[in-house]
């Protein structure tokens, strides 16, 4: 798929449970970003952003792997200069209040949690 980039988000809707899809961000033939996601084929869970600001006015290709041509994500990847579902952002039902958390997703352990002995 190939995108013009004419606004600042590129919105793309997850599922959870959803089969994991390895994605690409291509331009001018480089990768500029990779990532696994779990993208959803009809209504989505939430929406994920890529902030592409920074290439406005440039071709973005998106490679995902194992997608069929003609699957209902294609049309669903949105370019907008609003993030989709930024109504309920940091008032989600499960939101921790008081410790960091991502605005989307999860981003695992940002206090680099280790551990000895198991």
């Amino acid at each position: 798929m190939q995108i013009m980039l004419e606004r600042r988000y590129l919105n793309l809707p997850v599922k959870s449970g959803a089969p994991t899809r390895h994605v690409r961000f291509l331009i001018d033939g480089q990768i500029e970003r990779a990532f696994d996601i779990e993208l959803a084929e009809g209504t989505p869970d939430f929406w994920v952003f890529a902030d592409v600001s920074n290439h406005k006015g440039q071709r973005l290709a998106v490679q995902v792997d194992g997608l069929a041509p003609d699957s209902a994500v294609w049309k669903s990847i949105v370019v907008s200069d609003e993030i989709l579902g930024a109504d309920d952002l940091y008032r989600e039902k499960h939101r921790p209040q008081f410790h960091f958390s991502s605005r989307r997703g999860w981003i695992n352990d940002p206090n680099g949690l280790t551990f000895y002995k198991g």
